[in-house]
C-alpha cells in the first residue's frame, strides 16, 4: 500500500484514494463510510454482500465509477436475479453520469418508487429480426431513459405489451435492465440473448456524499462537520447530505487539514510570491537608501550638528533636497523665522554653511 500526501493507493495500482475515503489501518483512517479494500487488481468498494471494483474516484465530482451488475431481468428470463441495493450507505446511483438501459421485444420496464408508484421507465418493441439495428438503442430492442435523482435501489416491473408482430419476429421474451454509465454501453443484437445465469458486469457511477444532513445542519456540530480550513459546504445535488470544495484560488483536498488540505493554488500562488517578492525588494532597497543618507549625514557634519542640538536643546528638523525643493518658498519663510531663533545648516555633502 503506498501513500501521499494527496491520498493513498493500493499495491501495483494507479487509482488515487483520497479521503474521506480509504483502507482500514492506514494514515489517514477512512471517514465512516467510506471504506476500501486492497484486491488482486486494486481497490474495490464494499457495499453489503458484495465487493466491486473501483475504476476512479472523484473529490470536485463526488463520484466513484465502479463495474458492477446493477440489472435486474423479467420473470420470463428464470431464476432470482436482482440487483444489489445501497440503502443504509452514502452513495446513491448518478442521475447525471448514468442511463437507464433495458433491452428486449416488447415489453415495458419500469422503476418503482416504492409499491404504489413508477419513478421512471422506458419501452422497447420489435417487429422483425430485421428492424433491429446494432449500436441503436431507441426504442427498438433498446431504450433508455434518466435515472431518477437519489436512486439507491433497481427495483422493476416489466410488463409484456401485445403486438400482432410478437408471434413472427422470433426473438425471446426474456428482458433485462440495468444502469450504466453514460455512452459506455453500445446495443449489439447478441444482448438480446440473456442466460439465466449469466451475469454482466458494466461500469456504474456512484455519487457520495457525507452524511449529516444539509449544510446549515452540519455546520451547527462542528466536531462532525468534515469541511476544513480555505473550504466551503454545497449540498449535494442528490438531496442526500452534503459535500465540500476548496475555494477560489485553493486547490487540494477539502476535506483534509493542511498539508494535503486546501492551499493556495497555481496562479494564485505565482501572484503571492510577486507581491512578496516586489515587497521585499522595496523593502531592502529602502533600507539601503536609510543607510545611504545616514552616512553622508555622519560625514557631513550630521555629528556636530545634533551635538549643538542637544547642547541648546533645540528641536532637529532635517530636510532632504527633494524635500526642501517640493516647496521652497515656504522652506525660505521657515528658514528666516528660525534663523531669529536659532541656527539653521544647510548641508551639501562636503561643504557646512550657517546662516
Amino acid at each position: 500500500m503506498g501513500s501521499s500526501t494527496h491520498g493513498s493507493r493500493c499495491s501495483g495500482s494507479n487509482i488515487l484514494i483520497p479521503y474521506p475515503f480509504g483502507v482500514p489501518g492506514q494514515i489517514p483512517s477512512p471517514a465512516q463510510g467510506f471504506q476500501i479494500t486492497c484486491g488482486s487488481f486494486g481497490p474495490m468498494l464494499p457495499i453489503g454482500n458484495n465487493v466491486f471494483s473501483i475504476l476512479n474516484i472523484s473529490l470536485l465530482d463526488g463520484s466513484v465509477s465502479i463495474v458492477a451488475s446493477a440489472a435486474s431481468r423479467s420473470p420470463q428470463c428464470g431464476g432470482n436475479y436482482a440487483s444489489f441495493s445501497l440503502d443504509g450507505t452514502n452513495f446513491t446511483f448518478s442521475d447525471t453520469r448514468n442511463k437507464f438501459t433495458a433491452v428486449g421485444c416488447n415489453m415495458v420496464a419500469m422503476l418503482l418508487n416504492g409499491s404504489s408508484s413508477y419513478s421512471g421507465g422506458c419501452a422497447s418493441f420489435c417487429s422483425t429480426n430485421n428492424s433491429i439495428v446494432n449500436g441503436a438503442c431507441s426504442g427498438v430492442a433498446c431504450c433508455q431513459a434518466p435515472v431518477p435523482k437519489g436512486l439507491k435501489e433497481l427495483s422493476l416491473e416489466f410488463t409484456s405489451i401485445p403486438t400482432r408482430f410478437n408471434k413472427d419476429n422470433g426473438t425471446s421474451a426474456c428482458a433485462e435492465a440495468f444502469i450504466v454509465e453514460q455512452n459506455s454501453y453500445v446495443f449489439s443484437t447478441g444482448n438480446l440473448k440473456i442466460s439465466s445465469n449469466s451475469l454482466q458486469y458494466r461500469p456504474v457511477v456512484l455519487e457520495w456524499s457525507i452524511d449529516g444532513g444539509s449544510c446549515e445542519e452540519a455546520t451547527k456540530y462542528s466536531a462532525s462537520y468534515a469541511c476544513k480550513e480555505n473550504s466551503y459546504c454545497y449540498n449535494s445535488s442528490n438531496g442526500i447530505g452534503y459535500r465540500c470544495n476548496c475555494t477560489k484560488g485553493f486547490q487540494g483536498n477539502p476535506y483534509l487539514q493542511a498539508p494535503g488540505g486546501c492551499q493556495v493554488a497555481g496562479l494564485a500562488l505565482l501572484l503571492l510570491l510577486l507581491v512578496l517578492g516586489f515587497w521585499t525588494h522595496w523593502l531592502v532597497k529602502k533600507r539601503k537608501v536609510a543607510k545611504k543618507r545616514q552616512r553622508y549625514f555622519m560625514q557631513n557634519g550630521g555629528i556636530l550638528l545634533k551635538q549643538q542640538m542637544l547642547s541648546r536643546r533645540a528641536p532637529l528638523l532635517i530636510f532632504t533636497s527633494v524635500q526642501f525643493n517640493e516647496d521652497f518658498s515656504f522652506k525660505v519663510k521657515w528658514v528666516r523665522k528660525a534663523t531669529m531663533r536659532g541656527s539653521v545648516y544647510f548641508d551639501m555633502l562636503c561643504m557646512t554653511m550657517r546662516l
